[in-house]
């Protein structure tokens, strides 16, 4: 649940304004956004607030490529509800992230890490601390309905040599492996 006051009817028309001027479609603004294009059919229906990170994406990139729409991308920010995020021009309110050989850049790492830390600080869950920030809605913080089958457990169960006993023993092995080495993983 987002935090800030935010504005849905400005939001729409502003949003509609910068469409039209920029001749984008809705898929454009969700990859603007860093989103897919429901996001942008979201934010036009009034139902979903921008969070700041997709929000402050698609300003920036409108007040980087179309110069001459950078009130209207200010306006979208404070219609989302994070005017008071703004400091100087629409293209500083995300700084560009330098992406890494692995694709994830070194900003973005620290930032979570920095959220980590902040959330185990405070004794709540990192979930709750993205969803306070506007990193990420609720929706977005979804368990699949069911996890892909793990493979050496589908290979322990198939085999027929196996009694259900030594079977169960197994897959209790892999799964404690499976658990310390990614609490290796987590504490790296």
């Amino acid at each position: 649940m987002h935090t800030t006051e935010w504005n849905r009817a400005a939001l729409r028309d502003t949003l509609d304004a910068i469409m039209d001027r920029a001749k984008l479609s809705q898929t454009a603004v969700g990859e603007l956004a860093g989103r897919d294009r429901t996001m942008a059919n979201r934010w036009l229906s009034g139902k979903h607030q921008p969070n700041y990170e997709a929000a402050a994406r698609f300003a920036a990139a409108i007040a980087e490529q179309r110069p001459d729409l950078a009130d209207l991308a200010q306006q979208f920010m404070i219609a989302a509800g994070y005017g008071d995020r703004i400091t100087g021009s629409v293209s500083a309110v995300l700084p560009p992230l330098e992406a890494s050989a692995t694709g994830t850049s070194d900003a973005l790492r620290q930032a979570m890490t920095d959220l980590r830390a902040q959330a185990q600080a405070q004794g709540r869950p990192l979930a709750e601390l993205l969803v306070e920030e506007g990193i990420v809605t609720p929706d977005e913080l979804v368990v699949p309905d069911s996890l892909r089958p793990d493979p050496i457990i589908e290979e322990i169960n198939a085999s027929s040599d196996l009694s259900e006993d030594t079977k169960i023993a197994l897959i209790r092995a892999h799964l404690e492996n499976r658990a310390r080495r990614f609490e290796e993983e987590r504490l790296k």
